[in-house]
């Protein structure tokens, strides 16, 4: 009985340890192919998320790897698999863009180039 309540007590103080803030962007939700879809395509099968300010910056400094020029926006980049997260040097600003797949419940690209 002592372990179980030294757990309960162990995971409830990792639960309240998480810093929460509020999210700075916009969202959509959209086909797979939003820019072209298809005629029969889910119209609200994906959610899409431009993360924007301090939100995109937390998520970009928690990515791993060395950053990379991206070929579309010219900004510093990181990927996490289709998630990626831009620095801009130029107005020292962050944004980040990925998608879920409702039905997959899985990370997927957000922007196209």
């Amino acid at each position: 009985m002592k372990i179980i309540l030294y757990l309960l007590l162990v995971f409830i103080a990792q639960a309240q340890a998480a810093d929460w803030h509020k999210l700075e962007g916009i969202y959509a939700l959209s086909p797979s192919a939003y820019l072209n879809p298809a005629e029969d395509a889910i119209e609200d099968s994906h959610l899409r998320l431009q993360l924007k300010g301090k939100s995109a910056e937390d998520l970009y400094h928690a990515m791993q790897g060395e950053p990379v020029v991206d070929d579309c926006t010219g900004g510093l980049a990181k990927n996490a698999g289709d998630m990626q997260c831009l620095y801009f040097k130029g107005g020292a600003s962050y944004e980040c863009h990925f998608s879920i797949n409702l039905m997959k419940q899985a990370i997927e690209y957000g922007v196209a180039c």
